[in-house]
């Protein structure tokens, strides 16, 4: 009986083996929304510095969240970063939440 469990072990290793040896990364091809111009560092550090300035924080007892602190980091995002909102699905989740979702191509 022992040699069979070490049998069942041994194929299972050699079939993971196998596997993981003929596996292939499928290639994922990004598509940037910008066109390839330089990077302005300190507006995008100034951004990121107001943005997470913003207290949009959920709890479980939802006295204690503030929508507004929501209401008020949406319309940042959205005047921030107005090419994201033109390339990206941003859907807006039970008020104070976002579904983004991006566009991504996958070649095999």
């Amino acid at each position: 009986m022992a040699i069979l469990k070490y049998l069942a072990l041994l194929l299972s290793a050699l079939a993971l083996g196998m596997n993981t040896l003929m596996f292939t990364k499928p290639d994922v091809v990004l598509q940037s929304p910008f066109d390839n111009t330089s990077i302005d560092v300190k507006a995008v550090s100034e951004r990121l510095s107001k943005g997470i300035q913003f207290a949009a924080i959920r709890y479980m007892d939802e006295s204690l969240v503030e929508p507004e602190v929501f209401i008020r980091f949406h319309t940042f995002l959205k005047q921030s970063y107005p090419k994201l909102n033109e390339v990206l699905s941003v859907e807006v989740v039970n008020e104070l939440s976002f579904n983004i979702a991006g566009k991504a191509q996958i070649h095999h």
